[in-house]
């Protein structure tokens, strides 16, 4: 079992103490994957990790048991991108999942979906 929900402000300073070398950062696999699916590499990440925001509230994983985060940030190359992240404890945070923004957004339009400025009936 994770660590309880926390605010999008205490995530945010853990997840940065953590990248501070207070703590572990686990890249999971599925991240890897997506993150080199986007054309992206580790240095991008950190930046987005390091320097982006987390504007939604936490999501429950029933199947894990942990809360996730999503951190949101510019890549030096100016590409949006999401991380989604967990705490596996206080101190050590494992990173599931990154994907384009921009892209996430033309995919839904296209499908006609939310494209996160319009709201879904």
């Amino acid at each position: 079992m994770g660590v309880g929900a926390m605010n999008r402000v205490e995530a945010l300073k853990r997840l940065r103490e953590c990248l501070a070398g207070r703590g572990r950062i686990i890249l999971g696999a599925h991240f890897r994957a997506e993150l080199k699916a986007e054309n992206l590499a580790i240095v991008d990440a950190w930046r987005v990790l390091g320097h982006g925001h987390i504007y939604t509230p936490p999501e429950f994983d029933v199947a894990y048991g942990d809360w996730k985060y999503r951190v949101e940030g510019p890549t030096p190359d100016g590409v949006a991108l999401a991380i989604v992240f967990c705490f596996k404890e206080i101190d050590r945070v494992f990173v599931i999942t990154c994907f384009s923004i921009s892209k996430r957004r033309q995919v839904a339009v296209r499908l006609g979906g939310n494209d996160g400025n319009r709201r879904v009936r």
